[in-house]
């Protein structure tokens, strides 16, 4: 026993003394294996890293999403956000998991919240990982407090079921209030969503704008940018808020950002921002960054027209171009009850999937952590 226990140091070790002895057979190898991973994950720990490369890599090889990506952290980073990307090790140095985190400052206190401005976010644990929960306890210990760091907790939003378990079953505090509306273009084509999803009605709205000679395309210019910002009903200081983060998308994420636009009569009257997520083989749609032009006493019919029209084009583009999903964005669980609602009509017509978002509140200091919360009601 005291000869096995010195070669268990480490998985070389382990593999080198039962080759040398022959006494084990490759079940039982494999057997030990899987013992070994478990212990490696009990020797989990987290720490910030920025290491670009090793972490894109990983979230590609695990199926993490766009918002993952070391380019979406430019893209946040670049709105005086401070980043606080952390990665996951076992004793060998092999990543187990990551989790992308924007450190929010407020009344002297921080937090950590992955991810805003983001409809993907939280970890992503390696698929070949099995022991799930060990490794998100031992995400908050990670995270230590000082005068100069009083980080008190992190807010983290997922939506994939083995992570959103492996929380739950830590207690960890949570709500679920939103989610995103999911097309499947594999089970729902553009065909038979117009037979089955669409109403007459529906079919008449598309039919309506091509024959006004309504066009379906994508911004290329600056000014074309602006056009489609000018459709924003709100102040100067938003819209100055969206052209930034706008300038920052199309500078870091490249071909992987769009602007869509339908025009009519010479003029954008609706667009959206699109993200091309190859991870996932996901088209995004930046529900926040739709904007449409509002005529003054337009009913709302037409309002709805003009959108079904324009879904209708970004559905039929993200299957020509290869696309397995298309993301509508995240939208109020309550709401998507109300018949009236846009979501309740997008999953009528396109036949969306509703999935769940769960955000848990994960405190990392729990003293100072429960005092912030009973005086400034923080999270």
């Amino acid at each position: 026993m005291i000869v096995f226990q010195r070669h268990c140091q480490s998985f070389r070790g382990v593999l080198s003394w039962i080759s040398v002895s022959n006494l084990y057979s490759i079940q039982f190898r494999a057997h030990l294996l899987e013992k070994l991973e478990v212990i490696a994950g009990s020797r989990a720990s987290w720490s910030e890293t920025g290491d670009a490369s090793g972490w894109d890599e990983f979230v590609v090889r695990n199926k993490g999403s766009i918002f993952h990506l070391w380019s979406w952290r430019k893209v946040l980073e670049g709105d005086h956000s401070k980043p606080f990307y952390l990665v996951c090790r076992d004793h060998s140095d092999r990543i187990l998991a990551v989790c992308p985190f924007i450190c929010v400052s407020g009344r002297r206190l921080q937090y950590l919240d992955s991810l805003p401005e983001s409809q993907m976010a939280g970890p992503v644990v390696g698929l070949r990982h099995s022991n799930m929960a060990q490794i998100m306890a031992s995400l908050p210990k990670s995270i230590g407090f000082s005068p100069f760091s009083p980080i008190i907790a992190m807010r983290i939003r997922v939506h994939q079921p083995p992570i959103v378990e492996s929380l739950r079953s830590l207690e960890f505090q949570y709500a679920q209030r939103y989610g995103l509306l999911l097309l499947d273009l594999q089970a729902r084509t553009p065909e038979h969503i117009w037979s089955n999803g669409f109403q007459k009605h529906d079919r008449q709205a598309v039919k309506y704008f091509d024959q006004r000679g309504a066009t379906f395309g994508f911004a290329e210019s600056r000014s074309e940018h602006l056009e489609y910002l000018a459709l924003e009903g709100d102040s100067p200081e938003n819209k100055a808020a969206h052209l930034d983060l706008l300038s920052r998308m199309r500078l870091n994420l490249g071909d992987r950002f769009k602007v869509s636009r339908v025009r009519l009569d010479g003029r954008t009257i609706m667009g959206s921002t699109l993200l091309l997520d190859s991870v996932t083989s996901t088209l995004h749609i930046m529900k926040h960054l739709s904007f449409r032009y509002r005529e003054q006493n337009a009913p709302m019919k037409a309002m709805h027209s003009l959108s079904t029209f324009a879904f209708w084009n970004v559905v039929k583009w993200a299957k020509e171009n290869g696309f397995r999903y298309v993301d509508f964005g995240s939208y109020s669980r309550d709401l998507d009850s109300d018949p009236r609602h846009i979501s309740s009509k997008l999953r009528e017509r396109f036949e969306t999937q509703f999935v769940p978002s769960y955000d848990f509140v994960i405190p990392t200091h729990g003293t100072a952590f429960s005092i912030a919360r009973k005086i400034h009601r923080v999270l």
